[in-house]
């Protein structure tokens, strides 16, 4: 978990910003974009940067408002990135085949 301001929040990677949750609900998912940023510098934090007890803020763009490559519309990756994170993901229903 990553500590903000307020409650704590879980960011769940795989290559990049997957998922966000707040006590169990979901915030955020891809192909949502989720950016953590550094409320110390105000730049993005890099995953690989990422870190337990970072004083941070998310930014999301949902899906809707992103260009999206035919990839961010495969079934079987969702099921397989999911799998790999062992949390729900689903291809959003507007994207669905």
């Amino acid at each position: 978990m990553i500590e903000t301001a307020g409650e704590p929040l879980t960011i769940y990677i795989l290559n990049e910003h997957m998922a966000v949750e707040r006590g169990g609900q979901r915030l955020s998912s891809y192909p949502d974009l989720i950016s953590v940023l550094s409320l110390e510098t105000g730049h993005a934090i890099a995953v690989e940067h990422t870190e337990v007890g970072q004083q941070v803020a998310i930014l999301k763009v949902d899906y809707s408002r992103l260009p999206l490559a035919s990839s961010s519309k495969d079934p079987i990756a969702y099921r397989e990135v999911a799998e790999l994170m062992g949390i729900a993901l689903e291809i959003p229903t507007a994207l669905g085949r």
